[in-house]
Order: structure tokens, then sequence, then C-alpha cells
């Protein structure tokens, strides 16, 4: 018996999503997690972990296996719950999405050799739009749990959900020769900066992935840092990101490392003494 697929609209999941994540339906969800819902504290790994591994195997196979209705409803469920999961489970839900997006744009590429193919590009395109609404969840969702631990007690080293490398390689999406790729990357984002300054929390860690990227050309650099700088809204921000790349100039090993740190230092009202000297 063939597994049902879902209907998705990424207007639509975006408007619950910004309006209540918590109001959007999971009627496919498996059982075990609506077990808990009337009590998320029962949310353990030994819960989780049963209905992640298949999902997780099923996208390495194939990344179209996000679209089965139990799949998909499943991850929702867990993401309106993740201020309950365990931090293991949470980075196994943000690198299953990860991986199947990553699986989805080698794809992508591969069949961009047949561009005439429109109902191929079209399968794609909705593919794309489920993974990157996906990805801005679990990016938020992350994010928040970040803050909740901080503000709770120290985060054991080595537990934390690793997001840096992943939203530097996210960032090269932006210069993405196919539009509707760039335009999801702008898409996340724009969502991602509403979350508790955290564009600005990972800048430094991006900039760092974008510069030493060889194949990314200095023109390209350039929109994605002032793309990515106009999300740094606050005077104080702006003056401590300044300090941070001010003071990488004397590391510098060529003169594009230099002009990379001369040219987003420009973009910043506050610029540190050191790029006079």
């Amino acid at each position: 018996m063939a597994m049902e697929s879902i209907t998705f609209d990424i207007n639509e999941a975006l408007k619950h999503y910004m309006s209540d994540p918590a109001s959007i339906p999971t009627p496919e969800a498996d059982g075990a997690l609506f077990d808990c819902e009337n009590e998320p504290d029962a949310l353990t790994n030994a819960v989780i972990d049963p209905v992640l591994n298949p999902i997780v195997d099923a996208v390495a196979e194939n990344p179209e296996a996000i679209t089965r209705a139990s799949y998909m409803d499943s991850l929702q469920f867990l993401l309106k719950y993740a201020s309950y999961l365990p931090t293991h489970a949470l980075s196994k839900l943000f690198d299953l999405v990860m991986s199947g997006l990553a699986a989805e744009a080698d794809a992508i590429l591969h069949d961009l050799e047949s561009p005439d193919d429109q109902e191929t590009l079209a399968h794609h395109k909705h593919l794309l739009e489920v993974y990157g609404f996906l990805l801005q969840w679990t990016v938020a969702a992350v994010e928040t749990k970040a803050a909740e631990k901080s503000s709770a007690q120290p985060v054991a080293r080595g537990r934390q959900v690793k997001v840096k490398g992943q939203l530097g390689e996210m960032a090269k999406c932006l210069e993405d020769e196919d539009r509707r790729i760039a335009d999801l990357a702008r898409m996340f984002f724009t969502e991602l900066s509403t979350k508790d300054n955290a564009v600005y929390n990972h800048f430094v860690d991006m900039f760092s992935l974008l510069s030493a990227e060889k194949g990314l050309g200095e023109e390209s650099f350039r929109r994605i840092v002032r793309f990515l700088l106009g999300f740094v809204e606050k005077d104080k921000h702006a003056r401590q990101l300044a300090d941070k790349l001010a003071a990488r100039l004397a590391r510098c090993d060529t003169e594009r490392q230099w002009n990379d740190v001369a040219f987003a230092l420009g973009l910043l009202p506050h610029k540190n003494e050191e790029i006079a000297r």
C-alpha cells in the first residue's frame, strides 16, 4: 500500500507558522508522539528515536521521502514541542533536514542538465519549499533552545546543536545560480533575523566560512555580506562586530582576506580605528 503524500503550500504553511506554529495540524504524526501531547515532558529519546530513525533512513535513501504525510507530520509535531526535546533529538532532527536539503540540491544540479523538463523542475521546487520551511523552523527551534539553556545553566561542551557551519553553507545559497534556491535562502535568513539576534550572533562564523571559500567570487561575497549585515540594526552590535572584524586585519594572510574584512567594516556605521592604520 502506497504511503500518502502531503499537499504542501508554502504560503499557507508560512501563514500558520508566523501566526502560531502550534496551530499547524499534524494528524498523521506517529501515535507514540500523540501519546505525549498532554505530557510533553514524556518526549524522551526513547520515545523519539524509534520515530525519527526510520525517517532519517528514508530521507537518506531518497529526499522525496520527506513528503510522506506520516513523516512530515511527525517532524512538525516534534518542532511544535521543540522546547521539550532532548538536545540529542533536536540535533538529529536538524541534521535530518540539512542532509535531506543537501541531497535534494545535488538532485537539482543533476536534473538541471535537462532544463526543459518543466514537470521535474516544478517537483524540485516543491521539495525545496518543504525543506526550506522545515529548515527555518528547525533553526528557530535550535536558537530558542540554546537561549533557554544559556539562561538556565551552562551547556556542556560537545552537546550543543552545531548550527554555525550549516548557516555559512546556507549563506552561500544566497548567490546560487538557481534563483529559486537563492530566494529560499533569502526567506530563510529574513525569518532567522527575527530570532534573538541570530544573524548577529553567527555573523563572524559565517563571514569566516564565506571569506575562506575559494569558489565564491569577490562580488558574490560582498553581496552576501551586505545582505547579512542589513539585519544588524543595533548600534551596540555594529560596534562589537566592527571590533571583532578589525582585530582580524593584522592576521590576514592575503590581500583578498584584508579586502574582505575592510569591506565588511565599511558597511558598519561604527568603524574601529584599526582600519585606518
